[in-house]
C-alpha cells in the first residue's frame, strides 16, 4: 500500500464503521502481508484510536521492501497508534525489525497492559531485540500477563534468549512459549 488514496480505499469499512459509530464492530485486526509505505500507515493511525473493542492486531509482514528508515518510521507510526487499544494479542511476525524495530515499536508494547499474545517470529532480532522487549512488556507492571509468546526463527542465540530471563520469570501464566 504505497499512497494515502489506496490506504483510504484499502481502509474504507474502517472509516464507515467510525463514521456510523460503530466502534466496536472489529474485534480483531489483520493487516498481515500488506506492505505499508509511511503515507499509507499515517491513514491507518488515523483510524485506530477510535476503534473500539479490539483486541487482536496483526501487522505481520507490513514492512516489506521497505527502507530502513522508512520500515521504522511505519512502525513507530502505528505503534503510537495502537498504544491505548487495550490489545490482549500482537502479531509482529515476518518483519525485518531488529532492535530498531522492537523500538520504533516501543509504545504499541508499553501501552497495552493487558497483553496476553505476543508473537515476533522471523523478524530479525538478536539479543538488544530481546532486552528491549522483557523491558518493555515489564513497565506495564509485574508480573505479566503474557500466556502465550512466541519468538521462533530469529538470531538471538543464547544471549538473546537469556535477555528474556526476566520476562519468562515475571510471566506465571506463560503456558506456551517457542524460542528457536
Amino acid at each position: 500500500v504505497e499512497t494515502k488514496e489506496a490506504a483510504q480505499a484499502l481502509f474504507k469499512s474502517l472509516q464507515e464503521a467510525i463514521d456510523s459509530k460503530e466502534f466496536t464492530k472489529f474485534s480483531s485486526l489483520k493487516f498481515s502481508g500488506m506492505s505499508f509505505s509511511y503515507e499509507a500507515a499515517k491513514v491507518l493511525a488515523e483510524l485506530l484510536p477510535e476503534l473500539k473493542g479490539v483486541d487482536v492486531l496483526d501487522v505481520s509482514d507490513i514492512i516489506a521492501g521497505q527502507e530502513t528508515e522508512e520500515a521504522r518510521k511505519v512502525l513507530k507510526v502505528l505503534s503510537g497508534a495502537a498504544k491505548d487499544m487495550g490489545l490482549t494479542s500482537v502479531l509482529m511476525n515476518e518483519n525485518a525489525l531488529g532492535s530498531n524495530g522492537i523500538a520504533a515499536s516501543e509504545d504499541l508494547l508499553k501501552g497495552n497492559k493487558n497483553i496476553k499474545e505476543l508473537s515476533f517470529n522471523d523478524c530479525g532480532l538478536e539479543s538488544e531485540a530481546g532486552k528491549l522487549i522483557s523491558e518493555y512488556i515489564l513497565s506495564n507492571g509485574k508480573p505479566s500477563k503474557i500466556e502465550k509468546f512466541q519468538i521462533f526463527n530469529n538470531c538471538l542465540t543464547s544471549a538473546g534468549a537469556i535477555t528474556l530471563c526476566p520476562l519468562f520469570e515475571n510471566s506465571p501464566l506463560l503456558a506456551v512459549s517457542r524460542i528457536e
